[in-house]
């Protein structure tokens, strides 16, 4: 209540970062990504099945990882921040590649959000029909 301000103090845990990261070893990171071995002969990629409440941010994620490995901000995905309803309508399958457009061996499936009510958003039962294919 005084005239002098106060500097609220750092929390002690945010003082130095949880673990030393090595933000130049991109290309190793990629080169390790691209290089999966898969341990059928049938499968030719990861598949991985995004999922989450309306608004978490699953349209975003994918649009961040095509954008670091492009090296530029990309928008494959649709997305709107603070939305009410799922802004992803129906399932569907995003590769991604690089800057020379060599696809990665995984792919992101994005799908509508859940929701509260049963008419909107996407089912609890067509997540695991999703994960079956």
């Amino acid at each position: 209540m005084g005239l002098k301000k106060s500097k609220p103090q750092p929390i002690p845990d945010f003082e130095r970062p949880w673990r030393d990261m090595d933000w130049n070893e991109k290309e190793h990171l990629e080169a390790k990504l691209r290089s999966i071995q898969l341990n059928h002969p049938q499968l030719r990629c990861v598949r991985i099945l995004l999922h989450g409440p309306v608004g978490a941010g699953k349209s975003c994620f994918i649009n961040s990882v095509q954008s670091v490995f492009q090296g530029e901000i990309k928008t494959k995905a649709f997305e709107q921040a603070n939305a009410k309803k799922s802004c992803t309508k129906t399932y569907k399958a995003y590769t991604i590649t690089n800057r020379d457009d060599e696809t990665l061996p995984f792919v992101f499936n994005d799908i509508m959000g859940l929701e509260q009510n049963n008419e909107d958003g996407i089912h609890p039962e067509d997540v695991v029909n999703a994960l079956l294919g």
